[in-house]
């Protein structure tokens, strides 16, 4: 059945009586095209609520990844600072003294 004769069938079963009312077979019709409109809404809102997780969790790591590059960034060893980094090089500063805040 097309997309165009599962439309028609399915507003036939809506208008009900008179002159367009719907058959036994056109009410089937209607039934099922309404039956399968609903799978396809539940599995769009199924798709969308991945969609979502997933948008959440990337945006948990981005800000677990963020607060790690930050700490990183901060650390202090002894007699030695890390003044920056590039790529996964580490840029070391050597300090006379150390002291711990």
């Amino acid at each position: 059945m097309s997309l165009e004769d599962s439309y028609d069938a399915w507003v036939r079963g809506l208008m009900g009586g008179g002159k367009y009312a719907a058959n036994e077979q056109q009410a089937e019709a209607a039934s099922d095209a309404v039956q399968q409109m609903q799978a396809q809404l539940e599995a769009l809102s199924a798709a969308q609520k991945r969609q979502s997780a997933a948008s959440s969790a990337l945006g948990a790591v981005q800000k677990a990844g963020a607060a790690t590059a930050e700490n990183v960034r901060k650390i202090a060893l002894h007699n030695v600072e890390i003044t920056g980094y590039e790529g996964e090089r580490l840029q070391l500063t050597h300090v006379d003294r150390y002291e711990e805040d």
